[in-house]
């Protein structure tokens, strides 16, 4: 193993560890325009270099600044702006020396988190580090997209100049703030090295004016998708990132997004979070209503998605009027049973209901028994027509024919029966519109 040394690194040592860093993540080195542009962003303050006989062979850098999180107050932390270890010297420990290194210095100044947008995310794992938020490209094709009638066009959208861009968009970053957990603030130093770069290499950026100024804007890219196969395929517009301070002003932005002429196809980057472990477990990331479920408020709006992706709309109509004619048979059941095992875990949908008032009694999603989902279904599913539309004249041989079937209890039929009676009367009182009704009554698989 090469010796090397991990230290802070002086003046004199800011450009040659950019160039350690440039051509580690395969980009070029540092020219003397480039170093022009982005010096004053490079300073040698909180920066870590591994250094063989004098010379950089990886870096590690960071900038003190704040991040949003639920609840809407801001905390301290490290960013983690460049991180790299030159080729010919990884798998070497100098990445783990220089990333303990930090995090020490950072840990002593009392810095209670560091984030970082990681390229290859499994490395970082093993320094602490965890996913914040799944991300995935949508891809939407833009002759077909628009907005619905009801969303009136308000404000206006103007396109900047590059050098308008470099000028104006930090001070607006500023003044639309940190609205949404998990946005970072941006000092001085980010804006020539990040921003700016994208700028000067082409990228685009709309602003949007409301009443009272500037409230939001787009940065963007188009690229050419011509070829000789395919000469008129279009251009695609890649949208690098987009902030509002208001829901008008990121209306009307996407409302232009979506009108560039010659574009064929817009991407745009969303956020995702896991509630399991499988592909469909990742839904939309939404901030606020993340932050309604750690306040023990629920998160009803993802509820009624997931119920209206499972539901269709006719069917629940024609429920509802029988469940509150006193018809919901256990047929009924056992199809609505089916729509929430769609849905995802008993327990995840739990989770999206408040903790308090008339869900009170279902505030412990642990105590719910994953498993009697599927054994009231084999009751059912073991019953006749006429038992399944009648259960009144379940007797004792039937009961005992049934166990055999589900492979269940008696005890566990007999459960089940009485349950069914207890949910049909309350949705035909829910159908008649009672008062202070206690939905916490609402029977759910057994306890464990």
């Amino acid at each position: 193993m090469t010796d090397f040394d991990v230290r802070p690194i002086t003046e004199d040592e800011r450009r040659p560890t950019l160039d350690v860093l440039g051509r580690a993540l395969l980009g070029g080195g540092t020219n003397d325009e480039y170093w022009e542009k982005v010096a004053d962003s490079w300073p040698a303050e909180h920066k870590f270099g591994a250094f063989d006989g004098g010379v950089p062979i990886g870096i590690v850098s960071s900038y003190d600044t704040e991040i949003a999180v639920p609840g809407g107050n801001r905390v301290p932390v490290a960013a983690i702006e460049g991180v790299g270890v030159r080729a010919d010297r990884t798998r070497r420990g100098v990445l783990t020396a220089m990333k303990r290194t930090q995090l020490d210095y950072l840990s002593g100044r009392g810095f209670p988190l560091a984030c970082l947008h990681a390229s290859e995310p499994t490395i970082y794992g093993r320094f602490g580090y965890g996913v914040g938020a799944l991300g995935k490209t949508v891809s939407i094709a833009r002759p077909a997209a628009r907005l619905h009638d009801a969303l009136l066009p308000s404000g206006e959208v103007r396109l900047l100049t590059a050098e308008e861009a470099v000028k104006q968009i930090p001070a607006l970053y500023q003044r639309i703030g940190l609205h949404r957990p998990g946005m970072i603030g941006r000092p001085e130093q980010w804006w020539p090295i990040t921003h700016n770069r994208h700028v000067r290499a082409g990228h685009l950026v709309a602003v949007h004016s409301g009443p009272d100024g500037d409230d939001g804007f787009a940065s963007y890219e188009t690229v050419d998708q011509n070829t000789l196969q395919d000469p008129y395929k279009g251009a695609a517009l890649k949208v690098r990132e987009l902030h509002a301070a208001n829901d008008t002003a990121r209306i009307e932005l996407w409302r232009y997004l979506l009108s560039v002429d010659l574009v064929s196809t817009v991407h745009a980057p969303i956020k995702f979070v896991g509630v399991g472990e499988k592909p469909e477990d990742f839904e939309a990331f939404h901030p606020d209503r993340m932050a309604s479920r750690i306040l023990g408020l629920g998160d009803v709006l993802t509820l009624i998605e997931k119920v209206e992706s499972q539901v269709d709309a006719s069917s629940a109509r024609r429920l509802a009027d029988r469940s509150s004619a006193g018809e919901f048979t256990l047929e009924d059941l056992r199809d609505q049973l089916a729509s929430v095992k769609k849905m995802g875990p008993l327990s995840s949908l739990l989770e999206l209901l408040p903790k308090g008032g008339a869900f009170r009694g279902l505030s412990d999603p642990g105590a719910v028994d994953e498993g009697s989902l599927v054994r009231v279904t084999a009751i059912i599913d073991s019953m006749t027509r006429d038992e399944r539309r009648y259960p009144q004249i379940l007797n004792g041989s039937r009961k005992k024919r049934i166990a055999v079937g589900s492979g269940t209890s008696v005890m566990e039929i007999n459960r089940l029966v009485k349950q069914y009676q207890q949910m049909r009367k309350l949705m035909k009182a829910a159908g008649k519109g009672v008062r202070n009704l206690d939905l916490s009554r609402l029977p759910l698989p057994a306890p464990k």
